[in-house]
C-alpha cells in the first residue's frame, strides 16, 4: 500500500538526476554531455537491479520497474509508429521534418528517459509532490536553452531569451497551483495539453512541420497531460 505522506527519494537518486539535469542544461554549451542524461537518470536503477546498490526496499523496488515498464512501452510504440511510418505517404520535403525524426534517434531518447522520470516521481511522490518538481523541472528546462541563445541567438537572441523566461514562469505558476489546488491545476494542465492537441493538429496541414506537430503532441501529452490526469485521479487532493 502506497504511503499518504510523500516518501524521500535516496540520495543517490537525488545526485543523479541532479547530474542530469546539468548535463542537460550544460549540453547547451557541450552538445556531447547530453549523452550523460540517460546515464543518469537509469544509472541507480540499474545498479539496484544488478545488486551493486541496496538503498531501497520492496515498493521502491516495484515503483522503479513499473517505470521502466512504462518506459518500454513508449519505445514500442515509437519503433513501431517508425516502422509503419512510410505506409502514411506523407509528403515531406527536403527541409521538414521526417518520420524517423519524430519516432527515432532524439525524440525517442526523450521520450524513453522523460516518460520512467515522470512516472518514477508521481509514483514515488504522489501526485501533489510529483506534479510540483515536476514543473518546476520542466521550468528549468525552459531556461536552460538561453545558454544556446547567448552563443547562437543573433539578431532575435533577446526575443528567445523572453520567450524562454515567460515559459518557465507559466510552468513555476503551474507547480505552486498544482500543489496548492490540486483539482484545479490537474483541470488547468488537462486544458492546456488539449489546447496544445488543438494547435498541433491545426498546423498539420503545412508539411514542413507535420511530423513536428506529432512530436510536440506526444510531449505535451507526457507533460501536461499526464500530470494533469495524475492529480484529478489522485483520491487524496
Amino acid at each position: 500500500m502506497i504511503d499518504a505522506l510523500p516518501k524521500r527519494l535516496p540520495s543517490v537518486d537525488w545526485i543523479a538526476f541532479g547530474a542530469g539535469l546539468g548535463a542537460l542544461v550544460a549540453s547547451f554549451v557541450f552538445p556531447p554531455l547530453i549523452m550523460l542524461v540517460g546515464i543518469a537518470v537509469f544509472a541507480p536503477s540499474v545498479l539496484r537491479e544488478v545488486g551493486l546498490l541496496k538503498d531501497a526496499d520492496e515498493w521502491t523496488r516495484a515503483v522503479m520497474h513499473r517505470a521502466g515498464f512504462h518506459a518500454l512501452l513508449v519505445a514500442a510504440l515509437f519503433i513501431g509508429l517508425e516502422y509503419i511510418s512510410p505506409d502514411f505517404h506523407a509528403s515531406v520535403p527536403a527541409n521538414g521534418f521526417k518520420p524517423e525524426d519524430v519516432f527515432g534517434g532524439e525524440t525517442l531518447r526523450k521520450g524513453v528517459i522523460w516518460t520512467f522520470l515522470i512516472s518514477y516521481l508521481i509514483q514515488y511522490w504522489g501526485a501533489r509532490t510529483g506534479v510540483f518538481r515536476i514543473l518546476l523541472g520542466a521550468a528549468v528546462l525552459n531556461v536552460a536553452p538561453i545558454l544556446g541563445f547567448l552563443r547562437t541567438g543573433g539578431e532575435l537572441k533577446g526575443l528567445f531569451i523572453l520567450v524562454a523566461f515567460g515559459a518557465a514562469a507559466v510552468f513555476v505558476g503551474l507547480a505552486f497551483l498544482a500543489r496548492r489546488l490540486p483539482r484545479a491545476g490537474g483541470g488547468v494542465l488537462v486544458a492546456l495539453c488539449v489546447a496544445a492537441f488543438a494547435f498541433a493538429v491545426r498546423n498539420m496541414g503545412d508539411p514542413t512541420f507535420a511530423w513536428a506537430q506529432v512530436s510536440l503532441i506526444f510531449q505535451a501529452f507526457l507533460v501536461l497531460g499526464v500530470s494533469g490526469i495524475a492529480l484529478l485521479r489522485d483520491s487524496s487532493s
